[in-house]
């Protein structure tokens, strides 16, 4: 009788045993499979956290080049100032216009940077404004200003020639000055001329005198 009881005991535990030995199993097996799950995750961290470090380096870097553009562009800006009274001081001296000069006022915002220029004229010692001026005059300062961005931004370097069209409110003796105050700043000007302005070398190009072909005729 015991030895049978014993038995049943036995058979009891070992069937408990492989249960709880089952259990175990799926234990591990999830356990295993979660931490393959973490690890996966792991790396994938591990490898954002390189991009991260890749992209604050690239954002240094981009912020750098951002404040080397931004102090850049102030230069240029204040270049441009500088460029329109120096041209504007020669112009006068060349043309002798009816007004006393014209010059770029800086604004500035909150945070002290450069957002945009006023265009100031003066006339018989007094601020007036643009619209007060004859056409030729407000040619003549579009000129200035155009030329002055030339200058500041070096074009020449990329294209070196000056195209000057619907210079008409220009006089005859007027445009020969422009041609010479321009011949120091550019390799070609090219400007469009009366017919009685002989005195200014250079090539002349006569419309009336081309053979043109139509688009179809290529």
């Amino acid at each position: 009788d015991q030895v049978s009881e014993l038995e049943a005991d036995l058979e009891q535990a070992e069937t408990e045993l492989s249960e709880e030995l089952t259990d175990i199993k799926s234990d591990i097996k999830l356990k295993t499979q979660e931490l393959e799950t973490q690890q996966n995750r792991l790396q994938e961290l591990e490898s954002k956290q390189d991009n991260v470090e890749e992209l604050r380096e690239e954002i240094n870097i981009n912020e750098d080049e951002i404040e080397a553009l931004k102090e850049r562009k102030e230069s240029k800006q204040r270049e441009l100032k500088s460029q329109v009274d120096e041209a504007m001081a020669t112009a006068l001296d060349y043309f002798a216009p009816g007004f006393d000069g014209a010059r770029l006022d800086i604004k500035v915002n909150k945070e002290n940077e450069i957002e945009a220029f006023d265009l100031i004229v003066a006339r018989d010692g007094r601020e007036t404004t643009i619209n007060t001026l004859s056409e030729a005059e407000r040619e003549l300062i579009g000129i200035v200003v155009a030329i002055a961005g030339y200058r500041t931004f070096e074009v020449s370097d990329r294209v070196p020639m000056i195209l000057l069209d619907g210079v008409s409110q220009l006089a005859a003796d007027n445009l020969r000055l422009l041609c010479e105050y321009l011949s120091d700043d550019t390799e070609m000007l090219v400007t469009t001329a009366y017919p009685e302005v002989n005195v200014i070398d250079g090539n002349r190009i006569d419309p009336s005198e081309w053979n043109t072909i139509s688009e179809e005729d290529t």
